[in-house]
């Protein structure tokens, strides 16, 4: 039993770790999202041009919320969400992976590997970890 509880203790630990981690990234991307718009060629290689301010404002539209929505979620009290929608924040970086490779933009395609797999590894230990302490009978 004691061994039990230690064990929760340190998956709560690791837990918190994995929130704060993936609150930052979110943070990080919406924070750039904003300097982008703000800045485009922070975002794009080359000449900006009217295709360019608009693209980075397509990028802004769902990087901020979304960004926003995924860092409030992880530090919050209440995170039942939180699995989901990490999974669906590493499914739309596995998208910009994809555009990454397409535009032969090494910067954009190794920063999106990164951005995809964090959510998408945590998303899958949330949700394992959450079984665990279900079966342990600790909630």
């Amino acid at each position: 039993m004691i061994q039990a509880l230690n064990d929760s203790n340190s998956e709560r630990k690791w837990s918190r770790t994995i929130r704060v981690v993936n609150a930052v990234l979110a943070a990080g991307t919406a924070a750039f999202a904003v300097a982008a718009l703000i800045h485009p060629p922070l975002a794009v290689a080359g000449t900006v041009t009217d295709s360019t301010t608009f693209y980075v404002q397509i990028y802004a539209a769902r990087a901020i919320p979304l960004g926003l929505a995924v860092a409030v979620l992880a530090l919050s009290r209440n995170r039942r969400a939180l699995p989901a929608l990490l999974l669906v924040a590493g499914v739309v970086q596995l998208a910009d992976v994809v555009i990454g490779v397409s535009q032969a933009n090494p910067g954009m395609t190794i920063t999106a590997v990164i951005a995809a797999a964090v959510p998408l590894w945590s998303a899958w230990y949330l949700r394992a970890e959450r079984g665990s302490r279900r079966a342990l009978g600790v909630t």
